[in-house]
């Protein structure tokens, strides 16, 4: 159990690092975030409108924002304004995983 903690944790870890280099950066935010979009089926911002989704795809809802000229100023206050539940939930994954392989590690030496 001990390998699949410590697995889990730098899987984790190594996911939010992408995660956050990909959308809190703030040109990577604006491209990423047009791709998403665009896969999604929505409809690109301009200079004065926001992108529109069709129905049914509210994931990409979270991502209109980082698609705006603006985000390429402020993506990263874009991005943990639009992302804090996930990375708080994503945090709180690494921290469990990680805490257990420490404990349990410490446990097997004893």
């Amino acid at each position: 159990m001990n390998k699949y903690n410590k697995l889990m944790f730098w899987i984790l870890l190594a996911g939010l690092i992408l995660f956050t280099v990909a959308f809190g950066m703030p040109f990577l935010a604006h491209i990423n975030s047009s791709k998403v979009l665009t896969l999604a089926g929505c409809e690109l911002a301009g200079f004065d409108k926001q992108a529109s989704c069709p129905e049914g795809a509210n994931f990409a809802a979270r991502f209109i924002p980082l698609n705006h000229w603006m985000s390429l100023f402020l993506a990263p206050m874009m991005f943990i304004k639009q992302f804090w539940d996930i990375l708080l939930a994503w945090i709180s994954l690494i921290a469990y995983f990680g805490y257990n392989a420490i404990k349990r590690r410490q446990s097997i030496t004893r």
